[in-house]
């Protein structure tokens, strides 16, 4: 069993915002880790959220949050929810 320890926060604004992300995404890996392609795709609640659904939202959170925050742009992809699990997605 991993023990992640929450990082201290640093002088530089930067330098904690990418250590936290660090540490949260290896949290979310170590927490995945020997999961089942088959499992990671399976619903466990009526919302149809699945672990690979729950990847792929933080991981579109986190690409949206530096485009609007770094480059100033729209804040999602065409054609595609943040929050919300797609048909495609849902089991």
């Amino acid at each position: 069993m991993v023990i992640f320890v929450r990082p201290r926060s640093r002088r530089d604004e930067k330098a904690t915002l990418l250590v936290f992300l660090d540490y949260l995404r290896d949290a979310v890996a170590a927490k995945l880790a020997g999961v089942s392609e088959e499992d990671a795709r399976r619903c466990l609640v009526p919302s149809g959220t699945s672990l690979l659904w729950l990847v792929k939202h933080l991981t579109a959170v986190e690409w949206a949050w530096f485009l609007y925050s770094f480059a100033g742009e729209s804040a999602s992809r065409p054609g595609e929810a943040v929050s919300v699990p797609t048909r495609s997605m849902a089991c």
